[in-house]
């Protein structure tokens, strides 16, 4: 759960990565272009599309913010993972490539349609709330005990 400590935990509306980069941070272009990404990453639900285990890559569907063939480099999942999956990750988007951070939550094909009904309610009753993306990853953290898929980290 550092993931999520780390990104929607804050102190005085800022989150671990940009206090990090305010007081510390930015020393060199490798860790600016690493803190962007960092600052730049979010939760979603994705669909996988497909698998390439010689290229280490998953294609995803991004559900809630309808974005297609996002392309994501993760060796052992690309070689374990299964089209039609749902995964509730973290994408870090670099320049060239995505990659996700902390934990992710895996489901079944056929809990799609209740997961996106069930978060669409979620997220109309907090339109306005400051903290829809905490809520984003309870709601998934709470389903994944029920109609999640148990991941293994290699």
């Amino acid at each position: 759960m550092a993931g999520f400590a780390l990104n929607e935990y804050k102190i005085n509306s800022k989150n671990a990565v940009e206090i990090y980069r305010e007081k510390i941070g930015g020393k060199s272009s490798v860790e600016n272009e690493i803190l962007e990404a960092f600052l730049s990453s979010y939760t979603s639900l994705f669909k996988i599309v497909s698998t390439s285990a010689s290229e280490s890559t998953l294609v995803l569907y991004d559900h809630l913010n309808q974005k297609e063939n996002i392309k994501l480099i993760d060796v052992n999942f690309s070689k374990t993972a299964t089209p039609g999956l749902l995964i509730f990750t973290r994408l870090v988007p670099f320049k060239d490539f995505n990659m996700t951070s902390g934990v992710s939550f895996v489901f079944p094909a056929s809990a799609e349609n209740f997961l996106l009904e069930r978060y669409r309610r979620l997220s109309e009753r907090a339109k306005s709330d400051i903290n829809l993306t905490m809520r984003r990853f309870l709601f998934f953290y709470n389903w994944n005990k029920t109609k999640g898929i148990g991941a293994i980290y290699a």
